[in-house]
């Protein structure tokens, strides 16, 4: 996951921060997870979609408030769409 995120802080394509982004999702550690949190400022809205549905898969309280605060503070209606899908995944 560290490796994953130091490339992912270098990668000038949205696309790609994308994909990295998913892969961080798919892994159970804390570096996966605040490395989805730093996503959600990413630049990009499609990279800010991708951490909302990692942080889906993750399960915890601290993505629960990281997409509490996303739906709050996006500027992007796709990205906070996304953070309210992502919630629904929570009981």
């Amino acid at each position: 996951a560290r490796e994953i995120l130091e490339v992912f802080e270098e990668e000038p394509s949205p696309a790609l921060r994308s994909e990295l982004v998913r892969t961080l999702g798919s892994l159970p550690s804390p570096v996966a997870q605040s490395g989805m949190g730093a996503a959600l400022t990413d630049e990009d809205s499609d990279v800010r979609i991708a951490a909302c549905q990692g942080l889906a898969a993750g399960g915890s309280d601290e993505s629960v408030a990281l997409l509490s605060q996303t739906i709050e503070n996006d500027v992007s209606l796709d990205v906070r769409i996304a953070a309210v899908r992502s919630l629904a995944s929570f009981q």
